[in-house]
């Protein structure tokens, strides 16, 4: 069973590509390998091609912006930063205002970037956070 740096590092190379490897289906893919569960396949629902198609997608499931995706998706409350554990998921909020989807790995929060790939802040620079364990 490979751990949770394992896997986020599997994925060191990956170059950010909307509705196929952005945050969304980053952290997602990374948190369920790390869970042993096997990831909702989000993209039946619909594709998108750009983040304006992103955005159209979240608002026709529900959702006002990309920090109520986790929040629907996965049936769990969204919670403090100060709550957070190994392996949830993340949000960070960028400084033009849009967010991004990552996983906690200790005090780093990984990320798929669109211009710089795999990234890591400080998980104290989140806001919010999820975990599939509800715990």
């Amino acid at each position: 069973m490979k751990t949770l740096t394992e896997i986020i590092y599997s994925y060191k190379n990956a170059r950010f590509s909307w509705d196929n490897l952005d945050c969304c289906t980053f952290a997602a893919n990374v948190v369920y390998e790390f869970k042993g569960l096997c990831p909702p396949n989000l993209r039946d629902i619909e594709n998108y091609k750009n983040e304006k198609g992103m955005i159209k997608w979240l608002k026709k499931m529900g959702c006002e912006d990309l920090s109520e995706a986790p929040t629907k998706f996965l049936n769990v409350e969204r919670r403090d930063i100060s709550t957070v554990k190994h392996g949830d998921f993340v949000y960070f909020k960028n400084e033009d205002g849009s967010g991004s989807i990552g996983v906690c790995n200790g005090v780093r929060a990984y990320f798929i970037h669109r211009d710089k790939g795999l990234v890591a802040t400080p998980v104290i620079n989140c806001i919010y956070c999820w975990s599939l364990n509800n715990g």
